[in-house]
């Protein structure tokens, strides 16, 4: 798929980054739900450290029902949610490891897709004595939209998306994935295992709203 942004708005260069960025992490679907939960509240600036709380939340939760997170062996910060979730480190110790370890790219990369930046800035780093991130207008903006719920639940559908192919390719089994009509679910076309993975408009919402035919049928790049 490919993904234009001429005539695009801030909402279809937030699902852009979603949907088309590289899938190394789910750090950028943290970061992505955290942005939109501090716009919500009309927080314009914050500190990594009081960042460090949604975005470390959102990933411990995920951990706890997936527990890979990515394409790699290891991360020292997952990790440290990890240890959060089993009850060996406590809520400071996993900000204080979430400031430290947890940003160190996903915030430059949250806006390249395919080798370049959406047109869009949606949060900028401040790189001072305190080392922090700006929520734009244009994010602030787009989160007190009516649809700003619909993204929230795109990121979330997106993520299970991803998550599942991570988790069957480190078993080396691959995903196909179907379309359950009656359930309106995306599942798995293996056989005694068709756990939902997620709902399929919100899974697919996001495509069709960056320029793709309602009517046609498309192959999601996982």
């Amino acid at each position: 798929m490919s993904f234009s942004s001429e005539g695009a708005g801030a909402d279809n260069h937030f699902r852009s980054s979603i949907l088309f960025g590289a899938n190394v992490a789910s750090y950028k679907f943290a970061l992505g739900q955290s942005l939109l939960d501090l716009a919500a509240k009309g927080v314009e600036r914050v500190t990594l450290k009081d960042l460090a709380d949604p975005f470390s939340r959102h990933l411990c939760d995920r951990l706890a029902e997936v527990n890979v997170q990515g394409t790699f062996a290891h991360s020292r910060f997952l990790d440290a949610c990890r240890h959060f979730n089993s009850g060996d480190i406590n809520e400071t110790e996993l900000i204080t490891a979430t400031a430290m370890l947890g940003f160190n790219n996903v915030i430059d990369a949250f806006h390249v897709v395919s080798g370049g930046d959406v047109p869009t800035k949606l949060v900028d780093e401040r790189k001072t004595a305190t080392p922090g991130i700006r929520l734009t207008d244009e994010m602030l903006r787009l989160a007190g939209q009516t649809q700003a719920g619909n993204l929230a639940g795109e990121v979330q559908s997106r993520w299970n998306l991803v998550e599942r192919a991570w988790e069957s390719r480190a078993v080396n089994e691959p995903l196909h994935v179907l379309y359950d009509r009656n359930r309106k679910l995306l599942v798995p076309a293996l056989l005694g295992k068709r756990r939902p993975i997620t709902a399929a408009r919100l899974a697919l919402n996001g495509y069709q709203r960056t320029g793709h035919d309602d009517n046609r049928s498309e192959t999601v790049s996982l």
